[in-house]
C-alpha cells in the first residue's frame, strides 16, 4: 500500500495499465488511460438494449414465439455489494469498487452467453463472447 498523495510512486505502479480511480487519489498521478465506469456501465447497458430489441423483432416474426432470456441484471460498480467487514479502512473503498466491477463484468459474461448462444443474435457482435465494453479515457 502507498500514500494517497504519493503520486510519484502511484505513476510508477500504474504505468502501461488503464486504471480506475477511487477517492482521494493524487491529481497529479500521470496515467497511460482511465476507465470512466459510468461511461462503461451505460455501454454494456446500452448494448443489452440493444440486443433486446432484436430479440423482439426476431420473435415477432416468428409463428412459434422463443422465450425471452432473462437478460443478467446490471449494477453500477459505484454501487456494488459491500466488502467483507474486517477489511481495514484504508482499502475498504477500491475493495468494494473492484468487487463492483468484477460483478459487472460476470454480468458481462452471463449476457455474452446467452447472446452468443442464440443464432438470430450473434450478427450482434459475433459468435465469440465479447469482453465488458470499457470506455477509456
Amino acid at each position: 500500500m502507498v500514500a494517497a498523495d504519493d503520486a510519484e510512486v502511484i505513476g510508477a505502479l500504474t504505468a502501461g495499465y488503464d486504471v480506475v480511480w477511487c477517492d482521494g487519489v493524487a491529481e497529479e498521478v500521470a496515467t497511460t488511460a482511465v476507465v470512466d465506469l459510468d461511461a462503461t456501465f451505460a455501454a454494456a447497458r446500452a448494448e443489452v438494449e440493444a440486443v433486446d430489441a432484436l430479440f423482439t423483432e426476431y420473435q415477432a416474426a416468428q409463428s412459434n414465439k422463443p422465450i425471452r432470456p432473462e437478460w443478467p441484471e446490471f449494477v453500477h460498480p459505484a454501487q456494488a455489494r459491500q466488502a467483507p467487514c474486517a477489511v481495514d479502512e484504508i482499502v475498504y473503498d477500491a475493495l468494494v469498487l473492484a468487487r463492483g466491477i468484477a460483478d459487472l463484468a460476470d454480468a458481462w459474461s452471463d449476457f455474452e452467453s446467452l447472446r452468443a448462444a442464440r443464432h438470430f443474435l450473434v450478427e450482434q457482435g459475433g459468435l465469440a463472447a465479447r469482453p465488458l465494453p470499457l470506455v477509456v479515457r
